[in-house]
């Protein structure tokens, strides 16, 4: 469940990408913590698809909580985001990205065609 003070952190962060956007940005990343969370604290990931409507059709990548292939299929599904970052997990198990790649549906980006 999503208490009030969540629902208006994440109007407050749509609202704030919708501005990097006006103002230019070509893809806006987000990392599903608050400030005060660390690495044990899970990602608020019901708050990225709040930031994916808000910044239509710029591309919306997320983070947070991402290290297997399914946490990266069920991220992108869950939020319609256009792709995920990864730092952590990817220095855990880089092959994470290639397990990914072969779960999710379509071409890879740069496959030729």
């Amino acid at each position: 469940d999503i208490s009030a003070d969540d629902e208006e952190r994440i109007a407050q962060t749509a609202a704030f990408a919708r501005r990097l956007v006006a103002a230019g940005a070509a893809c806006v990343t987000l990392h599903m913590r608050r400030p005060d969370e660390r690495e044990q604290d899970p990602a608020h990931w019901p708050s990225l698809r709040a930031v994916v409507e808000a910044c239509a059709p710029t591309p919306v990548m997320g983070n947070g909580d991402l290290y297997r292939s399914e946490d990266i299929a069920a991220l992108l599904e869950s939020s319609g985001a256009s792709g995920v970052m990864l730092a952590r997990p990817a220095l855990l198990n880089a092959s994470v990205f290639l397990a990914a790649r072969d779960a999710l549906p379509g071409p890879a980006v740069g496959a030729g065609g």
